[in-house]
C-alpha cells in the first residue's frame, strides 16, 4: 500500500469531520431543544470553515516544504498552467525510470 502524505492525510481528516458536521446538523435538526438552533449554527459554521481551514493546512504545508501544491493561486495566472504541466510531465517521466 502506499504511503499517504500528510495533505492527503489532511483532506481526508478533513473530509471526516465535514461528514460528521453534516450528520451532526441533521440530528441537531431533529432535536427539540433550547439549544438546537445555536447547536445547528456551529454546524454549518463547521461546514464553511473546515475546508478553507484544510486549504489553509495544505497551502502553508507548500510554503514551508517549499513545493507546489494545489492550494498555490499561481496556477490560476496566465503561463503558470503550462509550468505546472511540465513539472507534472517530469515528475511521472521520473517516477517511469
Amino acid at each position: 500500500m502506499k504511503k499517504k502524505t500528510p495533505k492527503q492525510i489532511a483532506a481526508i481528516v478533513c473530509l471526516a469531520l465535514i461528514v460528521i458536521s453534516y450528520i451532526a446538523a441533521f440530528v441537531v435538526a431533529l432535536m427539540d431543544s433550547t439549544k438546537s438552533g445555536e447547536l445547528f449554527q456551529a454546524c454549518l459554521l463547521a461546514t464553511v470553515f473546515l475546508p478553507i481551514l484544510c486549504w489553509i493546512y495544505i497551502w502553508l504545508y507548500g510554503q514551508v516544504k517549499q513545493k507546489h501544491t494545489i492550494a498555490d493561486l499561481d496556477i490560476l495566472q496566465t503561463g503558470e498552467n503550462e509550468k505546472y504541466v511540465k513539472m507534472k510531465e517530469e515528475m511521472e517521466n521520473s517516477k517511469k525510470r
